[in-house]
């Protein structure tokens, strides 16, 4: 097996979870330190073929990162951002925003 080169990710087995194991680097954050991610699987070639798909993915740019943005954050920037173009009236921004709240009440009770 030939060896890997920079940026090709890590692979190694955990014995205490008797998997294996693989990371790869998805970038840096705003203080220069490697955001790293973790992948694991039964066997070395199926960790091997998710990180390839991984990287294929951050070097196609169609990676995409979890986050901590709610449904109701994201609609809301939406409907923010249909209006500031111009793309909906202030009828329907209202309506848009009512309908969420509404969403948002059932939600949390």
């Amino acid at each position: 097996m030939a060896k890997k080169g920079n940026g090709e990710g890590t692979i190694y087995f955990v014995p205490s979870r008797k998997r294996w194991c693989g990371q790869y680097v998805i970038g840096r954050d705003d203080n220069g330190k490697l955001i790293r991610k973790t992948v694991y699987g039964k066997t070395r070639k199926e960790v091997s073929e998710k990180i390839n798909e991984h990287l294929t993915e951050i070097k196609n740019k169609e990676y995409i990162d979890k986050n901590d943005i709610t449904l109701s954050e994201l609609m809301k920037n939406r409907v923010n951002l249909q209006y500031e173009l111009k793309q909906i009236k202030d009828v329907s921004y209202k309506r848009n925003m009512d309908t969420i709240k509404s969403i948002e009440k059932i939600c949390l009770n």
